[in-house]
């Protein structure tokens, strides 16, 4: 098909359209074959052949075998249940043996001269007032940590703070750092940031309403149809209002 497509049409507009008709392919489609090298072209016959992957056991793991045997017995319950039954037994009936599959994960442990500190933790430690000093830890490590720690005390007190003066310092001061692109975004829409520092309205409201339909949304939509995701969103954002009562909207919609 490439090769009658180099041979018979052209990179022009109307010679592509052609094209893209006759063999049923976008119109990019036709112009990427259309600008191949023969080379390329014939390349294609020789498709590329991968080394295949293999575990660490150089073929299918005990369990594996066990699951889809099982299976292919007529099993049709909970695919968690079978796998967490499989663990079970090869746990009591080969404790030897080093753990496989999903849940052998929640059995890994670190030796103990490893400390182990997760983003959860880090971010706990930044917004808690009285923190575990887990950060200290980390610090001995990776002193770069101290300035990260001290830019963002630096521009949340200026974000929440009342005095916009403190935006254009925070700025100043960190314009040569490596968060200067950071710094340079800001820059570029300052008075909406001046005026969200010094004023007390805000768009909480409209951004707590849009956060609850695409909530519901995600948990409605795609199978459930728009007629389903107008009630739902309807009901939902009825409640909240004074006066609302269920049972004259049902009484409402059945007449």
């Amino acid at each position: 098909m490439i090769r009658t497509i180099k041979t018979n049409y052209s990179l022009n507009t109307q010679s592509i359209k052609k094209a893209s008709v006759k063999f049923n392919l976008g119109t990019g489609t036709v112009r990427k074959y259309l600008r191949m090298s023969w080379e390329e072209v014939y390349a294609l016959k020789r498709p590329i052949t991968y080394k295949k992957r293999k575990n660490s056991y150089g073929q299918l793991p005990k369990h594996n075998i066990i699951y889809f045997y099982v299976i292919s017995k007529g099993y049709h319950g909970s695919n968690n249940t079978l796998q967490n039954y499989i663990y079970c037994i090869e746990k009591d009936n080969f404790p030897e043996r080093k753990p496989q599959g999903v849940l052998s994960f929640k059995e890994l442990t670190y030796p103990e001269d490893i400390v182990v500190i997760t983003r959860k933790t880090i971010f706990k430690e930044l917004f808690m007032v009285n923190p575990d000093n887990v950060l200290v830890t980390i610090e001995r490590e990776y002193p770069i940590l101290e300035l990260i720690v001290s830019i963002y005390d630096d521009f949340h007190t200026s974000l929440m703070g009342n005095d916009p003066r403190t935006m254009d310092s925070f700025l100043e001061k960190y314009k040569d750092t490596f968060i200067s692109g950071f710094c340079d975004h800001i820059k570029k829409d300052i008075a909406s940031v001046d005026c969200t520092i010094s004023m007390d309205i805000s768009s909480g409201f409209v951004e707590g309403n849009n956060n609850k339909f695409k909530l519901i949304k995600r948990s409605l939509y795609g199978r459930s149809g728009l007629v389903n995701l107008f009630k739902k969103s309807y009901l939902a954002f009825q409640a909240t209002l004074n006066g609302f009562d269920l049972k004259t909207l049902m009484l409402n919609n059945q007449t």
